[in-house]
C-alpha cells in the first residue's frame, strides 16, 4: 500500500490491538532521513515500532527498537514523548535473579511436589492419579505415557536439580517398570495401559492393545535416561523399542506410521476381524498428526545419543513428512488422514455430522505451537 501521510487514515488495529499510542515523526527527524519520508512510531510493550516510507508511494519498512534504546538517541517525539524512566536492559545480577525464582518453582513448586509422592514402592513404575489437596487416589492404573513421562522429567531433572542423585534414582526405578512390567515379553512392544499391579487393566477399553503414540514415549523415556546414566542395558533396550516400531508400525508403501496395534503388534483397522472398545477407537483406521509429532520428538531424543543411519534416514523422513504434508496452506496441522495421507475432513458435511466428528477434524492450536517447538528440536 502507499506510503502513510499526514492525511492517511491507517489502521492498526491488526498490529497492535487496543488503545496504543502514536506519533509522526517527519522530515530530517535522523541523520540521512531523506525529506520526502515520513515516519511513524507505536509504542507498545517497551518497544517502539518505526514504519519507514516515502510520501511517493514507495515501500514501508517496519522496524523496532527498545523504548531504552530509542529514548537515548532521540530527544523529542512531536508532542507525545516516549514514556520516562524506562527500565534498563537487564543485568547479569537480574538475570541471576530471575534464573533463581525459576529454579525454586520448579524444585519446590512442582518436582518436590510429585516426588516422591508417586513412587510406588509396592509395585514399583509410578502412581498415576492424585488429588488436589495432594494425596493418592483410589484408582491406580498406570498407562505408558504417564510411566514414560515420570522417568524422562526425573533424568532430565537429575542432571540439574539440587537433589539430582535422589531424582536419578527415580528415574531408575521407572525404568525397572517399563522393562519388567510395560513391555510385553512375549510379542515386544510397550501395553497402553496396565493394573497398578502389572496385570491387564479394563480401563478406557485398551486391554492388551498397543499405541505408537505410546511406545513412541517409551522410546522417549529410554533415550532420556541414556543421556543421563549411560547404562548400556538403556540403550539396548531404547534400540529394542526403535526396532519394534519400526517393525510394526511403519508405513512401508505411504510411508508415516499407524498408531493402532493388537498385542502382537499387527494393525488394525475398520475392516480388520479384531475389533477395538477403547475410548479411542473412533480413530482406528487413521494415521495422526499427534503421534506422528511425538515420534519425531521420540527419535529427536534418541538421534541425541545414538547416530544410527537408519534412525537418522527415519527422523528425516518424518520431519518431512509433517512439514509438507500435514501442515495446510494456511499454516496449521490437519489432524487426522486416511492411510494414503488424504486428509480427514468433515467441513463440507451437516452441521451435526461437523458436531459428531469434532474431535477428528478441528485446528489444535496447542498441538501446532508444539509441533513448532519439536521441528525445530529435530
Amino acid at each position: 500500500q502507499s506510503a502513510p501521510t499526514r492525511n492517511a487514515s491507517i489502521s492498526t488495529e491488526r498490529i497492535f490491538p487496543g488503545n496504543t499510542p502514536w506519533i509522526w515523526r517527519d522530515e530530517g527527524v535522523t541523520k540521512n532521513t531523506e525529506p520526502s519520508a515520513t515516519i511513524l512510531y507505536f509504542y507498545q510493550n517497551n518497544n517502539v515500532y518505526q514504519f519507514y516510507g516515502r510520501r511517493d508511494g514507495g515501500t514501508v519498512e517496519c522496524r523496532r527498537f527498545s523504548a531504552h534504546y530509542l529514548s537515548t538517541k532521540v530527544e523529542r517525539v512531536n508532542s507525545i514523548a516516549i514514556p520516562q524512566n524506562l527500565p534498563e536492559e537487564a543485568t547479569m545480577d537480574q538475570a541471576e535473579n530471575l534464573r533463581g525464582t525459576f529454579s525454586q518453582f520448579l524444585n519446590d513448586g512442582i518436582l518436590k511436589k510429585w516426588y516422591p509422592l508417586v513412587i510406588d514402592r509396592e509395585y514399583g513404575g509410578y502412581y498415576t492419579n492424585v488429588t488436589s489437596d495432594w494425596r493418592l487416589a483410589a484408582e491406580q492404573e498406570k498407562m505408558i505415557v504417564g510411566q514414560a513421562r515420570h522417568v524422562w522429567t526425573t533424568a532430565k531433572a537429575a542432571a540439574f536439580c539440587t537433589e539430582g542423585s535422589a531424582f536419578a534414582g527415580y528415574a531408575w526405578h521407572g525404568f525397572l517398570f517399563l522393562r519388567d512390567v510395560m513391555w510385553d515379553r512375549q510379542f515386544g512392544g510397550f501395553y497402553q495401559i496396565r493394573a497398578r499391579s502389572g496385570g491387564s487393566s479394563d480401563v478406557h477399553g485398551w486391554r492388551d492393545e498397543k499405541r505408537t503414540y505410546g511406545n513412541a514415549f517409551g522410546l522417549y523415556a529410554l533415550a532420556a535416561l541414556y543421556d543421563l546414566c549411560r547404562a548400556p542395558e538403556v540403550l539396548e533396550f531404547a534400540k529394542q523399542a526403535f526396532c519394534w516400531i519400526e517393525d510394526h508400525a511403519f508405513d512401508p508403501r505411504y510411508k508415516g506410521y499407524f498408531q493402532f496395534l493388537t498385542r502382537e503388534g499387527k494393525v488394525f483397522d475398520r475392516s480388520s476381524s479384531y475389533k477395538s472398545i477403547a475410548s479411542d477407537n473412533n480413530e482406528v483406521g487413521f494415521k495422526d498428526q499427534n503421534s506422528s509429532i511425538h515420534l519425531l520428538e521420540a527419535y529427536t531424543e534418541l538421534y541425541r545419543v545414538w547416530k544410527d543411519p537408519t534412525l537418522r534416514n527415519q527422523l528425516s523422513c518424518l520431519l518431512a513428512l509433517i512439514r509438507d504434508t500435514m501442515v495446510t496452506k494456511k499454516g496449521y496441522l490437519q489432524l487426522f488422514f486416511n492411510p494414503d495421507w488424504s486428509p480427514v475432513s468433515f467441513r463440507d458435511s451437516p452441521r451435526e455430522i461437523r458436531e459428531q466428528n469434532f474431535g477428528l477434524d478441528h485446528v489444535s492450536v496447542g498441538h501446532d505451537y508444539e509441533t513448532a517447538f519439536l521441528m525445530l528440536e529435530a
